[in-house]
């Protein structure tokens, strides 16, 4: 056990969570997501078709849609239902309307490195039971000779180093082998990414080609995948168990080539058997974890044919193959694994008990119409900003009001940043503090302008719709969406509430700012990790008692209800300022 290790890692939770502070990371900074989100999405590839056309009501897709909207834990970005090689259903948060992009899988991008790994295997490079060591030529790794492919397949490695540890180390293979084997592989589940990325390093020693490479040349080109982006660590090496972007359309066109056995538009890019072997439980699972056991790098429904690829937070996709059905969803719920609201509606309506009708449906020209206006409006009453309305969007003035914001504040030290604090520590990139608020107005828009580090970006906030604005965090590029609203309390005290949604991630920030006076302050809250804190907490029930006993030795504030208040404070942070010139020339 390396005891240097769990050092960085309690002293990156200790300064960034527990006490607040800006130096906490602990390797260099590596920019990871080094493009910005494409503008101009790709056309739909599949048809857009009445759901009667499959034998459903549109009543009953409306009803899952209102389901959905109405579930407190599901915080949907998109989500699109594919049936018989079509879509019948898709709806999206007013953020993720404006400009349907692609969004990060996390690890969806496990199941997609697992069926690179089944093109090798059908080739015939690769077998499962081939020793890892040998496949990536290690010489020194002896207590590491009985770890196979299928090991890694199953989340049965035994290995100490995983997820938690990535952000304290920057050469995850090196790591991951100078450990010993906590138990011997295969006898024990524990849910591990760098699992993941040793599977994407054996492809590319194989292959020959960088794991994007491969996985561009052998499937995502056959499918006219061209919009995606694969994040790497900091050695170039692609992540493998995280950091994949793709559209939710192409994430259709992943479904469709699991409900086909591997085929895509006439083409087989995957052997079939590949695909029956992914669908099938290899591994039983914790019920704590969810209705799933484990295939090789997917869910398996206990109650069900249903398939899962999941990422954290909700980026899903959901297959019934007796069924030809899948439910393709990106989201930022508060979830660990598959245990959520949405998955669970998602069973409800299409899992155990479904069954498609075999025949057509007449049209029902009302029910059509209901469904139509909700997916129009799916979300909006759930935003936490509702757009002002305006006659003619094309000339829709600012609000007078912002002229009274206009200005400079000063702002108190603090570590809170435009970043969102989760996502600092996934990518290690830390925020200097915010140090000064600007509010200005340029070329017909009002703009918030957040210096951080002696950085300033300046975010473009629109009224009746989102306004777009990409943003550079020490060179990694975020594009982010922001819907603002004004209002006053009558005493003179102003409100500027923000709707900030970085439209590429799960998280939407929650921007809350008071003006009394030459007096400002904010308050942010991040959706999903507001939330997170009691499911992280949960979640630790579920942790192998060994990490538990590892990380305990120096963690002694690792307990689920410290975990929670802690966690709770650092992603809702508030700030103070006050204006530099009381008197500004609007």
């Amino acid at each position: 056990m390396d005891i240097g290790r769990i050092r960085r890692f309690y002293d990156l939770y200790n300064k960034s969570i527990l006490q607040g502070r800006t130096d906490g990371a602990q390797i260099p900074f590596t920019a990871s997501k080094t493009v910005a989100a494409p503008k101009n999405p790709a056309a739909p590839y599949f048809p857009r078709i009445s759901p009667e056309s499959v034998g459903l009501s549109s009543s009953y897709i409306d009803d899952f849609l209102h389901a959905l909207e109405a579930g407190r834990g599901v915080h949907l970005h998109r989500i699109a239902v594919l049936c018989d090689s079509a879509v019948i259903a898709e709806a999206a948060h007013p953020a993720y309307r404006g400009l349907p992009t692609w969004h990060t899988c996390y690890s969806m991008t496990k199941s997609i490195t697992a069926l690179a790994v089944g093109i090798l295997l059908g080739e015939g490079k690769l077998a499962l039971t081939d020793s890892v060591t040998e496949l990536l030529e290690l010489r020194r790794a002896d207590k590491w000779r009985a770890l196979t492919v299928e090991h890694l397949l199953t989340m049965t490695s035994g290995a100490l180093f995983c997820d938690f540890f990535s952000i304290v180390e920057t050469n995850w293979q090196t790591a991951f082998f100078d450990e010993s084997p906590l138990f011997s592989p295969g006898s024990k589940f524990f849910y591990n990414s760098i699992n993941t990325y040793l599977l994407g390093r054996i492809v590319t020693r194989l292959s020959g080609l960088p794991l994007p490479e491969f996985i561009e040349q052998r499937l995502f080109a056959p499918m006219g995948i061209t919009q995606f982006f694969f994040e790497c660590d900091a050695m170039g090496y692609a992540k493998g168990g995280w950091g994949l972007y793709l559209t939710l359309e192409d994430m259709l066109k992943i479904a469709e080539l699991l409900l086909h056995g591997g085929i895509f538009a006439g083409q087989r890019l995957v052997p079939a058997e590949w695909i029956t072997e992914m669908s099938v439980p290899h591994r039983d699972v914790d019920p704590k974890m969810g209705d799933y056991d484990y295939g090789y790098q997917t869910w398996i429904c206990r109650k069900d044919d249903a398939v899962l690829f999941n990422g954290i937070f909700g980026q899903d996709i959901w297959l019934r193959p007796s069924q030809n059905l899948a439910v393709v969803a990106t989201s930022g719920n508060a979830e660990i694994f598959q245990q959520s609201e949405m998955l669970d509606i998602i069973s409800e309506y299409f899992g155990h008990g479904f069954t498609r009708p075999t025949e057509k449906l007449r049209r029902d020209r009302r029910a059509e119409r209901a469904l139509r206006r909700t997916q129009a409006e799916f979300f909006n009453s759930r935003d936490f900003v509702r757009p002002t309305p305006v006659k003619n969007h094309r000339h829709a003035a600012l609000p007078e009001a912002c002229d009274l914001w206009l200005g400079e504040y000063a702002m108190e030290s603090s570590a809170a940043g435009m970043m969102p604090g989760l996502l600092r520590m996934i990518q290690n990139c830390h925020t200097a503090g915010i140090t000064e608020i600007a509010f200005c107005k340029e070329e017909g828009r009002f703009l918030l302008c957040v210096t951080e580090g002696g950085v300033i970006r300046r975010i473009a906030i629109g009224f009746s719709e989102y306004a777009y604005t990409d943003l550079s965090f020490d060179g990694e590029v975020y594009t982010v969406g922001a819907l603002g609203a004004l209002s006053t309390d009558g005493d003179l005290i102003y409100h500027l509430d923000v709707s900030l949604a970085y439209i590429e991630l799960p998280y939407i920030l929650k921007m809350r700012f008071r003006l009394s006076g030459s007096r400002l302050t904010l308050k942010i809250e991040e959706q999903p990790a507001l939330e997170l804190g009691a499911a992280i907490a949960d979640a630790t029930q579920g942790i192998p008692t060994f990490l538990l006993n590892a990380v305990s030795i120096f963690l002694p504030h690792l307990h689920s209800d410290n975990i929670e208040a802690k966690f709770n404070a650092f992603c809702t942070p508030r700030l103070r300022g006050k204006r530099k010139d009381p008197n500004p020339k609007s």
